[in-house]
């Protein structure tokens, strides 16, 4: 973001009363930029020893295993950070109230209008995540994304998802609706229907 930009964010937040959520704001980004300035060094260091652990360990081994994964870690750590820098902005109330709202409303107002026989998922993820879902047109597990490393209980192939029934659980975890104590946006829920007749069992 440029001086022009951050300028009018400035004059934004002190027309409408939001100096402290904009020093607030400045804040959380020098903290991600520390943490994606350490965690390059981590994916360097890492990445470096990878290298030499492939030379003198074979792929079953847990030295390889372990190093792999180790540095994945670091790599998918700073995405994460990298991504959240691009999406950081002062909060308003306004924003807060109506993530509330969705937190305690929204389960419900779902089972309410979808039919128990519609077979339809739900995947929820942060706003930066999302912009790659879209990008990349699907959902991918983290083990996908970074050579088998596994971050949550997906494994390779599989993604977390939800029914309407408890749909609640992924607003709660994944969709980030408590992310405007990080300055960021609320995060996305995806609706997913069903490939083929195997993936619909699953959900049974």
């Amino acid at each position: 973001m440029n001086k022009f930009e951050m300028l009018k964010i400035k004059r934004e937040c002190k027309k409408t009363g939001r100096m402290q959520e904009y020093r607030e704001y400045l804040s959380y980004i020098e903290t991600v930029k520390l943490d994606i300035e350490r965690y390059s060094k981590y994916v360097e260091d890492y990445t470096k020893k990878f290298e030499e652990v492939k030379i003198n360990y074979p792929e079953d081994s847990k030295e390889y295993i372990d190093t792999r994964d180790e540095a994945n870690r670091w790599k998918q750590v700073l995405d994460d950070r990298i991504g959240q820098l691009r999406f950081i902005r002062p909060n308003s109330q306004e924003d807060i109230n109506y993530r509330n709202s969705q937190c305690n409303n929204f389960a419900e107002e779902l089972q309410q209008v979808l039919s128990p026989n519609f077979d339809l998922r739900f995947h929820g993820t942060p706003i930066y995540f999302a912009e790659q879902i879209i990008k990349n047109g699907g959902i991918f597990s983290t083990a996908d994304r970074y050579d088998s490393y596994i971050k949550s209980t997906d494994l390779k192939g599989q993604i977390s998802a939800s029914t309407a029934k408890t749909i609640a659980r992924t607003i709660d975890i994944f969709s980030d609706t408590m992310a405007y104590q990080r300055c960021l946006p609320c995060g996305c829920i995806f609706a997913v229907k069903p490939r083929n007749k195997e993936d619909a069992n699953l959900r049974k």
